[in-house]
């Protein structure tokens, strides 16, 4: 089974490809800082207990990238 970690899950360019890999049978593990339906971890890609372990269980990592205004501070 091929794993792939996405990064900004919550975003709408996050959201669409975490739900087509989902849809073609991949085990996808959604990324964001803001919780979502599509989102499995809260946290930050910046958060070293987060992504130390990563390479051993992430096939693939999809980085999508959004728009720090969004992001509520």
């Amino acid at each position: 089974m091929t794993r792939v970690l996405i990064t900004g899950s919550a975003g709408h360019l996050g959201e669409a490809p975490t739900r087509v890999l989902r849809g073609h049978g991949y085990e996808v593990v959604g990324l964001d800082v803001l919780a979502s339906p599509g989102t499995d971890v809260v946290g930050s890609i910046t958060e070293r207990t987060l992504v130390r372990d990563w390479p051993g269980w992430v096939s693939a990592v999809l980085g999508v990238p959004a728009l720090l205004d969004a992001v509520p501070r």
